[in-house]
């Protein structure tokens, strides 16, 4: 027995194991050591693979035994390993002999556990079939001096050998790229990196490749796209389809994510190449359906059975290799039983793709992926009417359609707006009928507009067939289908589908003003463009009202006695490429609201378009030009056009307008603070105004609409004399009474604007409000129960007359602060000291009148709540002038504000001064502005007792000297304190001087004393220098003082 053990291990190539049972529960699976030996030596194992166990076996028996075949397995694995690699070793490998053993190499080390290790020996396994595949993929070329290539010997067995070639491939990448996602998934760059050049590698067929084959290549290739999109749909965090057992939870792709690491893009490149092999596949029935009747007869039934190698066929009766043209054949023959599903299968990895990409691109938020979407919609709603499924088709097409037209892709949108026709043609139903028109017009006006465009994108298109579609689409659906009405741009109301009809059909149109007073005649322009290369006949034309009382409807060619000129009359046809005007006259009517809503146009055949109106801007806006949906070169509207308010399809209804006049008109820019004035003047010129009042509110530039709260407070309007200091700046609700103005009488006041802030200008908008009293004949009467309630006897309300004036403003004062100790003399802080808050500093302000052109009168400069004490004030400064405030403070309080009062030369002395206050921390700013008082302080800066400091270091030098004379300068030290201190004198930097004296020494400062070091110095270079940095140190306490640069300043003549 144990010979035959031994023979069968050696047979099958494995280890062997010796387990001894003992079932007598007294020797407890003891051996004696000499039958342990005997067995060894027969059995030619390791003393490690004999062991004993007793029943029943203990836990830790089944343990001992588990680990031995683990370690027995890894050895032999190992062996395995090595020796698959040792034939790895090839040095021109143009046949791939290498790749066998190299994935053999790989398998046992992935038995072991060795993952790093088998995905090595897989990729080298795959890099032997690529360069082989290299050589294979370019037909053999016969040696130059064969001239005879009848004689060339022929491979018959070239496409089997490649078929196998690619599937060992297709095994080695996919371990390639599983072990590397398994090793590190959340950084799939190399398994993509490696998959792509796998891809790359053999996407391409070679040239001598037969064509019965193709169909084989491309399905070959879906399934290598469709299986490492799944592999890493389940690998990585973002795939959709990762274990939730396994903890993970869906995570978006980090930022700037390739698509190439989306499982989307490989189910989308997977759908690419099942079309191609469904195509290639209907290229090869259609070729072998000539050739099939001819040779049937003479081949005869061959029943074929896989090979030994993966990829091969033999003859099932005698075992032996069938060449490839029997192999072709009956590949074709399985390929042709699987045609009609290859639609479905394009179907579900589409579908698959777009759950992906839905669901890794979620997140972000960005447009850019529009055109990915549209382009998969497009490509599943093909792959769905293939499939027979027509009405999902029709409504992918519909979705993908919407996106192109609205970004303008205009060849991406003619193949889809073909493949939609074909929808609706197989659809035998009457309410598609208007769809497939308005697809044929929308398809002959891209043809019309784009079309070398359209010839050379995506897909044949023929402009002339097109537009011959069109007219054909006209004429049926015209005379077959009961509603016929074509919306123009899609119609809202019926929920219908967005269409492309505006191309061929184009309506602008527009009232010549946006206000209209009721009883006096306005008119409506419309101005329409036929798009298409072909002429209709026009029967109707009407404009639609959302007040039937305003409804207008003209035969075509029909007058309208009511107009003076014949070009506003109804077209009779509508033209290719050329404007048509329709003009309206519509007379207003109160409690009837104009609003036109649509201009319909009915042709001949019996099509009518209808192009329905949107709301026009906003009152006052300026005309605006429409740009066309088209690529047409120098679009512009007609010239009939120029007085129409293009888009304004409603009027708003008013009384007549008053004949009065509002002035009011502010001389220059207004400085900040100032109190400006602003005439006002409301003159009468035919009309009376009684209860008239005037009011304020402010807006931006290009706001129409009132201001805000922040622009009302940077504005003040106050109504006085300008010097009543009491006055109040007027309310949003406030107004400033004008009483009655008679006819040819005028109203004239003043009102001060003052500006608050800096900032660009404001326009004060000036409203005048009251009743009118019109004269005879005006109509300016609105409906019953509209008076004002508080207007006289006999008065209507007026409409508002308004008046813009734009304030801008300038700061008065343009000022920089700087803050310096005492001229060369500081103080040395210790460590939790107060002496650097005690230290007296000096804080200057230095004011430059800025405001172009002004000339002003300073008052005076308030610091601290204290007048300067300057003489020269009050002074008048011009453009460019300043002056110099200096003020007392001390080292690390705060800077104080300083107020500056002052008024315009030219005003009178009743006038009241400005006051602009310099901020503390930003004397640049000059943002706000005070009132009289407002930054006053109590007490004196006099008051306040400043103790001296512990130590003061004083430099004592003269401020010039010369080159080459020398000169002395002298440290000195002074103690406050009642205790001597002990300091020592460094001179750190004598740059640009000579001097004399010791470097660094040591001196005591008395109590109240002084001590004094003094040095010799002699200048070398002339022109602005610092004296030599001198660094005192208190050694008690470690504290150092350098005098700053500005306290060292000195100036060296020649």
């Amino acid at each position: 027995a144990l010979d035959a053990a031994r023979a069968a291990a050696e047979a099958a190539d494995c280890k062997l194991a010796v387990v001894v049972v003992d079932e007598a529960a007294e020797t407890r699976g003891v051996i004696p050591d000499d039958r342990c030996d005997a067995v060894r030596r027969r059995l030619k194992i390791d003393p490690r693979a004999l062991m004993t166990m007793s029943l029943p076996p203990t836990p830790d028996a089944v343990k001992a035994l588990a680990s031995l075949c683990k370690a027995l397995c890894a050895e032999h694995y190992a062996k395995e390993a090595s020796l698959r690699a040792s034939r790895t070793h090839v040095e021109d490998d143009a046949l791939g002999s290498v790749a066998n053993p190299a994935f053999k190499a790989g398998a046992f080390s992935e038995f072991r556990g060795d993952w790093a290790g088998a995905a090595r020996w897989y990729a080298r396994a795959h890099q032997a079939l690529v360069a082989a595949h290299g050589d294979e993929r370019r037909a053999p070329k016969p040696p130059a001096n064969e001239s005879n290539q009848s004689n060339a010997p022929i491979d018959a067995f070239r496409v089997q050998r490649r078929r196998a070639a690619l599937l060992a491939a297709a095994n080695a990448s996919y371990k390639t790229c599983a072990l590397s996602l398994m090793l590190d998934p959340d950084a799939p760059r190399d398994a993509v990196a490696h998959f792509q050049a796998h891809a790359a590698a053999f996407k391409k067929p070679p040239t001598w490749l037969p064509r019965e084959y193709l169909p084989e290549h491309h399905a070959w290739l879906a399934s290598q796209y469709a299986a490492f999109g799944r592999l890493l749909a389940s690998r990585v965090a973002w795939g959709g389809d990762a274990d939730p057992a396994s903890g993970r939870p869906f995570a978006p792709p980090p930022a700037g994510t390739p698509r190439t690491y989306l499982p989307g893009f490989y189910f989308h490149a997977a759908a690419n190449a099942a079309e191609a092999r469904r195509r290639s596949l209907e290229a090869a029935m259609d070729a072998s359906e000539a050739t099939t009747s001819a040779s049937a007869a003479a081949t005869a039934a061959v029943v074929l059975r896989p090979g030994p190698r993966e990829g091969t066929l033999v003859n099932a009766a005698t075992g032996a290799p069938v060449p490839d043209a029997a192999f072709l054949r009956h590949t074709l023959s399985n390929a042709k039983e699987t045609f009609a599903a290859l639609p479905a299968a394009r179907v579900r990895l589409l579908a698959e793709a777009r759950e992906h990409y839905k669901r890794a691109l979620a997140f972000d938020e960005t447009p850019k992926h529009a055109r990915l979407f549209a382009s998969l919609a497009s490509q599943l709603a093909s792959a769905t009417l293939a499939a027979g499924d027509v009405a999902a088709a029709e409504r992918l097409f519909e979705a993908a359609a919407a996106v192109y037209r609205r970004e303008g892709w205009d060849d991406l949108l003619g193949v889809t707006l073909m493949a939609l026709k074909e929808c609706y043609r197989r659809v035998p139903d009457a309410r598609k009928k208007r769809a497939h028109l308005e697809t044929c017009l929308e398809l002959a006006a891209l043809g019309a507009g784009n079309g070398a465009v359209l010839a050379s994108g995506h897909g044949a298109f023929d402009p002339d067939a097109a537009a011959h579609a069109a007219r054909a689409a006209m004429t049926e659906t015209g005379a077959a289908v009961d509603d016929n009405v074509v919306a123009v741009g899609g119609d809202a109301r019926e929920g219908a589908r967005a269409n492309g009809v505006d191309r061929a059909f184009r309506c602008v149109a527009g009232f010549r003003t946006n206000r209209a007073v009721p009883g006096e005649r306005t008119r409506f322009t419309a101005a329409l463009k036929w798009a298409l290369p072909f002429e209709v006949k026009v029967a109707s034309v009407a404009v639609e009202f959302s007040d039937p009382l305003y409804a207008w409807r003209r035969a075509a060619g029909e007058h309208d006695s009511s107009h003076l000129d014949t070009s506003s009359d109804v077209p009779a046809a509508l033209k290719p490429k050329a404007w048509h005007r329709v003009a309206v006259d519509v007379t207003p009517k109160w409690g009837h609201p104009v609003r036109a809503t649509a201009v319909v146009v009915t042709l001949e055949t019996g099509i009518v378009f209808r192009a329905a109106l949107k709301s026009g801007p906003e009152r006052d806006a300026p005309p605006r030009e429409e740009k066309e949906n088209d690529s047409e070169s120098g679009f512009r509207l007609p010239d009939f056009m120029t007085d129409v308010r293009v888009g304004v399809h409603a009027l708003d209804l008013r009384g007549a307008a008053p004949r009065v006049s509002l002035e009011a008109r502010l001389a220059g820019p207004a400085l900040l603070g100032e109190n400006c004035a602003l005439p006002l003047a409301v003159v009468s010129t035919g009309d009376a105004m009684d209860a008239a009042a005037l009011s304020f509110r402010t807006k931006r530039r290009g706001d129409s609409s009132g201001a805000s709260s922040s622009d009302a407070e940077t504005v003040e309007v106050t109504f006085g004399d300008g010097g009543d200091e009491a006055e109040t700046p007027l309310g949003p609700d406030d107004v400033v009474p004008v009483g009655r103005v008679a006819p040819g009488q005028d109203w004239r006041g003043v009102v001060y604007v003052r500006r608050r802030t800096l900032g660009p200008p404001v326009t004060l908008v000036v409203e005048l409000r009251g009743a009118q009293n019109s004269a005879a004949g005006r109509d300016t009467a609105g409906p019953a129960g509209e008076d004002e309630r508080h207007a006289p006897p006999g008065a209507r309300p007026s409409p508002e007359l308004e008046t813009e004036v734009e304030v801008a403003v300038q700061a008065p004062f343009e000022a920089t602060r700087e803050t310096t100790a005492a001229y060369r003399t500081h103080a040395l802080s210790f460590e939790g000291a107060a002496d650097d808050e005690t230290e007296a500093t000096r804080l200057m302000t230095r004011l430059r009148v800025g405001a172009a052109g002004s000339r002003l009168r300073v008052a005076g400069a308030d610091a601290f709540g204290r007048r300067s004490a300057t003489c020269f004030f009050p002074v008048a400064l011009d453009e460019g002038d300043e002056f110099l405030h200096v003020v007392e403070s001390t080292r690390g309080a705060p800077a104080p504000e300083l107020s500056v009062s002052w008024r315009r030369a030219e005003s009178d002395e009743l006038s009241r001064d400005a006051r602009t206050v310099i901020p503390a921390e930003n004397p640049l700013g000059l943002g706000e502005i005070g009132d009289t008082g407002a930054f006053s302080l109590p007490g004196e800066l006099s008051a306040k007792t400043v103790a001296p400091s512990s130590v003061t270091v004083t430099l004592t030098a003269p401020p010039r000297v010369r080159v080459g004379v020398p000169f002395s300068m002298r440290v000195c030290c002074s103690n406050a304190t009642a205790q001597a201190q002990a300091l020592r004198v460094r001179v750190a930097d004598a740059n640009g001087f000579v001097f004399s004296g010791t470097r660094e020494c040591a001196v005591t400062a008395a109590p109240r004393g002084d001590a004094e070091t003094a040095y010799t110095l002699v200048a070398l270079r002339s022109g602005e220098a610092a004296l030599p940095e001198v660094e005192v140190t208190a050694v008690r306490l470690g504290a150092a003082l350098r005098p700053p640069q500005v306290a060292r300043a000195i100036y060296v003549e020649p």
